[in-house]
């Protein structure tokens, strides 16, 4: 039958990665917001403009690599949960 709740899938993940160089949108960002992984994403589109001053530590300002790696490493780092408190 397929996946009917992806926040179910994406509250298992780790860490998730957004490195699209172009979005409008990018509603996978509330979505991941909404089931709360630690993630990642290039700072591209209106959610990630909106999110990256309150959350800079998920968004990344270019595609080097060494930035994302720093972030990868950091991940641990992320209190997601203490967003919950603004």
């Amino acid at each position: 039958m397929g996946i009917t709740n992806i926040y179910e899938v994406l509250s298992e993940y780790s860490l998730a990665i957004h490195s699209s160089k172009v979005e409008t949108g990018a509603l996978v960002l509330i979505e991941y917001l909404n089931a709360q992984p630690p993630f990642i994403a290039h700072k591209t589109g209106d959610v990630a403009e909106v999110i990256c001053d309150d959350l800079p530590i998920f968004i990344a300002s270019n595609l080097d690599m060494n930035t994302w790696i720093d972030k990868i490493l950091n991940v641990d780092n992320i209190e997601f949960y203490s967003i919950q408190k603004k």
